[in-house]
């Protein structure tokens, strides 16, 4: 009787350990996942941010043009009016 007893113990036992073994292991492999989508989600953002600096930058030329033809368009006109 008490080595069945020991048999089912240890049989438990085992369950639990490597019920305890696979949980540990989907654990990790869930953490590894995420860790290469942050990854992934960290390299994206960095190149975006890049490209919304250089699309910046290049909306910013183009007004400083835009305000220099509107000063130089003034300035004709001012011209215009003092001539007549």
């Amino acid at each position: 009787m008490d080595k069945g007893i020991r048999n089912t113990a240890l049989t438990i036992l085992a369950t639990i350990i490597i019920s305890f073994v696979g949980a540990w292991i989907q654990i990790n492999s869930r953490i590894s996942v995420l860790e290469v989508q942050v990854q992934n989600d960290h390299d994206m953002f960095i190149v975006n941010q890049e490209k919304a600096s250089k699309d910046m930058q290049v909306l910013m030329n183009k007004i400083n043009d835009i305000q220099i033809k509107v000063t130089q368009l003034s300035d004709l006109k001012q011209d215009k009016i003092f001539k007549e």
